[in-house]
């Protein structure tokens, strides 16, 4: 892999290096965060620029997550950087990682690890984990909804109870018509507008295109069949 030295900063990017540099110690704990602050500014802009953009300039000039979201993926999958990457005790996505943290820190959006199991040639239940974005949903507009629509999908007109009997009382699931993720942050929302109650078909259905399908769409397709 090349060496480079790491590049004189920028106002702007000595600032964010400097915040990057303070979460690093007082949120997460580091001692030594130059470790990780040296092998984001070196590495992997280096990678960046040699594999995914060639006129980037700064890691500290994105805020884009998705971008470096891509970066950590385009790692793995280069099999020379994902060799040299292990060898450096995973440095390199440690520290986009890290990165992208900061960034959902910075914006008041929990970053967790979540286990999930990865199939490996028909074996189950080896664990590993990832991070990932988890947005706050309000339970009284939950309930307000439901209040309104009752527990009867909109779509197909499932009702849980009227099937399973008494486990199946009071149970729905509930869709965000305009998904959180793509609202861009905190907003206030419209039970009545914004939420629909779906079962658990219908709602998995709705999901099953990017972006996802408008409750109309689905009910044409539940009606054609």
């Amino acid at each position: 892999m090349p060496y480079s030295k790491v590049e004189k900063l920028s106002d702007s990017q000595q600032q964010k290096h400097v915040e990057f540099t303070q979460y690093l110690t007082k949120v997460v704990g580091l001692k030594a965060p130059e470790h990780v602050t040296e092998s984001l500014e070196r590495r992997a802009q280096i990678f960046i620029r040699e594999k995914i953009k060639s006129d980037f300039t700064c890691v500290y000039d994105t805020d884009d997550i998705r971008f470096l979201e891509k970066a950590v993926s385009a790692i793995k999958l280069d099999e020379d950087w994902n060799h040299y990457n292990k060898r450096n005790a995973g440095t390199i996505i440690n520290s986009i990682n890290h990165y992208i943290r900061f960034l959902m820190h910075h914006r008041g959006v929990k970053a967790e690890y979540t286990p999930v199991v990865n199939p490996d040639t028909y074996k189950e239940g080896r664990i590993s984990y990832r991070h990932s974005i988890g947005y706050e949903r309000d339970a009284k507009a939950r309930m307000a909804c439901l209040q309104h629509y009752g527990y009867r999908c909109a779509i197909c007109g499932f009702n849980f109870e009227e099937t399973y009997g008494g486990i199946g009382r009071d149970f729905i699931e509930v869709h965000h018509i305009v998904p959180v993720h793509e609202r861009g942050g905190e907003y206030k929302v419209d039970p009545i507008k914004d939420l629909i109650p779906l079962c658990s078909n219908c709602h998995s259905m709705i999901h099953r295109r990017n972006p996802v399908y408008s409750p109309e769409e689905l009910m044409k397709m539940l009606h054609k069949h």
